[in-house]
């Protein structure tokens, strides 16, 4: 028989995918939704450079060609459980930044990093996708075996990037030592 038990937190990660209009304006938005996930997650302990999105063109009809993405991952380590109202409230960051024509401008995509795992947030239901509640599903993006993250059939092109990796692989060791600190 198995014994229920409360897994260690996790640490909340976000992929912010920008349109090139985001940055165009009067205003820095970026700043403006760095200010808004601080008060939303806590305190950003990380913020990966920009990066080109370019490995798929699946947003571009909505928002845009030269789509650019960071990555920012939170002090506060987060209980498993609240991934998807996680999800619910990024939804509605996103519906505060859409343009004037109501299209998105910025893409945002919450998930939890474990020491085992990256479970990241969706809206769309597939065959290994797990519903949560409210219309949001998680899926086991990547798993971590033999000291290095591995992909699985229907990770993102994306995040077997060197890059990618490199920033899991950064965010997981400051995870490990949260985790140490706090026992």
């Amino acid at each position: 028989m198995s014994i229920p038990a409360i897994p260690a937190p996790s640490m909340l990660v976000l992929s912010c995918i920008c349109s090139q209009s985001f940055f165009e304006g009067p205003s820095d938005h970026l700043q403006k939704l760095q200010n808004l996930f601080e008060k939303e997650f806590g305190q950003i302990w990380y913020q990966s450079p920009c990066l080109d999105f370019n490995r798929t063109t699946y947003y571009e009809p909505e928002m845009g060609k030269g789509l650019k993405r960071y990555f920012f991952g939170f002090e506060t380590l987060v209980a498993r459980n609240r991934l998807a109202g996680i999800k619910l409230r990024t939804n509605e960051l996103e519906r505060e930044f859409l343009a004037e024509d109501q299209k998105r401008q910025v893409n945002l995509d919450p998930g939890l990093l474990s020491m085992e795992n990256l479970i990241l947030a969706t809206g769309k239901n597939f065959t290994h996708r797990v519903y949560l509640h409210s219309g949001i599903f998680a899926e086991v993006t990547m798993i971590y075996q033999k000291e290095n993250f591995q992909t699985l059939p229907w990770t993102y092109p994306d995040y077997s990037s060197e890059p990618i990796l490199g920033i899991l692989h950064k965010l997981r060791l400051q995870l490990k030592a949260q985790l140490q600190k706090g026992k």
